[in-house]
């Protein structure tokens, strides 16, 4: 499908993009939202200037409600084309669990983050994250427009596994976070050993969805498509993670917590 090589493309560039903002220092202030946002620093080379610029540009971080209030419209949008499908096929499978994710993240930022007054991402962050929901929710669908496998397999048991395992403990690590005062430490569960527990969370659940939804030819680029968009995961919150885990040490003396997403790798 031309679309889904369309969309594996444009989470291949956006992937690239984000690391080299990462890497090029200049860049750097793009980067951040939330708490690890800094107010800009002076500089007189005129790049710099223009970065600093840029930077100024945010929205609030409540806009994050906008992304599952879409994603999970353009799912439930599906249901004439998948109810015939949940748990029997492996398209039909994903679109159960990308829902499933869409629904219960709509009904946190609703019921139960506390988003700060003051907190605001970069405008760019904003249109990235539409994007990247409009795009899979897009996949979605052309896997349920395709001809499927039998979702019988021990993979697809093992990856509803995994899904259910860290979409609950994502939703602890949320209402841990919802509780804390502001911009203090998070303590619990994962949150002793990784900077950002919730983010490896999201990144478990749609390495599931990819495994759920894999096939081979002909219908393979909708598989690579979300394998794309699990990259694009991937690279996006760990590069956040880093932010966060930095903000970590340099705030707290007493913060002894080394790796910001994955335990003993990141």
């Amino acid at each position: 499908m031309l679309v889904c090589q369309a969309i594996t493309a444009g989470f291949a560039a956006a992937s690239a993009l984000i690391l080299f903002t990462k890497l090029y220092t200049p860049l750097n202030q793009l980067l951040a939202y939330g708490k690890v946002a800094q107010g800009p620093k002076s500089t007189q080379t005129g790049f710099a200037r223009l970065v600093q610029i840029a930077s100024r540009w945010t929205v609030p971080k409540q806009y994050f409600v906008h992304f599952y209030i879409l994603f999970a419209v353009l799912q439930w949008l599906q249901f004439p084309w998948a109810k015939g499908n949940l748990l029997h096929t492996n398209f039909g499978l994903a679109w159960l669990l990308l829902t499933a994710q869409a629904t219960r993240r709509l009904m946190e930022s609703l019921l139960l983050t506390q988003w700060g007054s003051k907190s605001r991402m970069h405008i760019s962050h904003y249109f990235v994250g539409l994007y990247f929901y409009v795009c899979v929710a897009i996949v979605s669908f052309c896997g349920l427009v395709v001809a499927q496998e039998e979702s019988k397999r021990p993979r697809h048991w093992l990856a509803i596994a995994f899904f259910a395992l860290f979409s609950v403990d994502q939703y602890n690590n949320h209402r841990h976070l919802a509780a804390l005062v502001k911009y203090s430490v998070p303590t619990f569960g994962m949150f002793r050993h990784v900077a950002c527990a919730h983010y490896c969370d999201e990144i478990v659940i749609y390495f599931a969805v990819t495994v759920a939804a894999w096939t081979r030819e002909p219908n393979m680029e909708v598989s690579v498509a979300l394998f794309s968009a699990w990259v694009f995961v991937l690279v996006n919150l760990s590069v956040s993670g880093l932010e966060s885990l930095r903000y970590y040490q340099t705030k707290f003396d007493d913060y002894t917590v080394q790796y910001a997403v994955v335990p003993f790798l990141l």
